[in-house]
């Protein structure tokens, strides 16, 4: 059994409890190897749901498809949340925007988009490279919009490096 099989299989035994696959840069994988048959079986009206009241799983028609290999019954729990990243400027992503966007919610989470640190930018509350990342990347997305960007992991330990630096030079 694949992870996604045996994920299933545990989140049947909690049902109350809810659990989340995250596939990292979905965009990077062969959609059809990695969900084959399954990608119908992820939209919320194919899952199997929970029936409270009566304490089981709620095997309706549609609910369960047949694996191709096995030939054994599966569905998809309905406490089972898939959650997929991409990198939306990636041209790797267009040929399978298509079929996910039909089937599934999209959410664009932009670098530090919270509130907090948006209202920080003009404060004393950030400071360094941090500060500067964010206002560029204010100005970067006014003039090239949202996809020209600069993402967090650029300036990881930015300002542990620019010191690193400063001290060697010192030495």
């Amino acid at each position: 059994d694949g992870f996604f099989l045996r994920c299933c299989k545990k989140a049947m035994l909690e049902p109350e409890k809810s659990f989340i696959l995250l596939l990292d840069e979905i965009n990077r994988c062969n959609i059809p190897k990695v969900l084959g048959d399954l990608m119908t079986t992820l939209e919320t009206s194919k899952r199997l749901p929970w029936n409270s009241t009566e304490e089981a799983w709620d095997y309706r028609e549609g609910t369960s498809v047949t694996l191709p290999y096995s030939e054994r019954i599966f569905s998809v729990p309905e406490n089972i949340y898939v959650v997929g990243t991409m990198n939306t400027t990636d041209r790797s992503v267009a040929p399978l925007d298509s079929a996910l966007r039909r089937r599934f919610g999209f959410m664009r989470i932009g670098p530090m988009e919270s509130n907090g640190i948006r209202g920080a930018i003009d404060s004393e509350e950030l400071e360094g490279s941090i500060t500067t990342w964010l206002k560029l990347n204010v100005k970067l997305k006014k003039t090239l919009g949202a996809d020209a960007q600069i993402g967090h992991s650029y300036f990881f330990d930015a300002d542990e490096q620019i010191s690193q630096v400063k001290k060697d030079a010192e030495d």
